[in-house]
């Protein structure tokens, strides 16, 4: 599930400022669920997850532990975090 870094080579192939849709982002945008679609794109218009080279997300394909650890690490650095409050 492309989520950046382990594995193959993880990079943004477009411009995430270009579209607007997911389909201008992902070429298999159609096996990602559609309840699901508004939040991967949230996801990556963030650079949260990156996909597979040749614009491809692999919506099937399962997340490897280096994956779940990168993405965790994006999501600890992100600015969101800033406004997270642990008691």
């Amino acid at each position: 599930m492309g989520l950046g870094g382990g594995g193959e080579s993880f990079r943004a192939f477009r411009s995430r400022s270009r579209g607007k849709r997911i389909e201008d982002y992902f070429n298999d945008w159609e096996s990602i669920s559609p309840n699901l679609r508004k939040y991967v794109l949230i996801a990556y218009k963030n650079s949260l997850i990156d996909g597979y080279p040749g614009g491809w997300f692999k919506p099937q394909q399962t997340i490897t532990r280096a994956e779940t650890s990168a993405l965790l690490m994006k999501v600890w650095q992100s600015p969101a975090m800033e406004k997270v409050v642990f008691e």
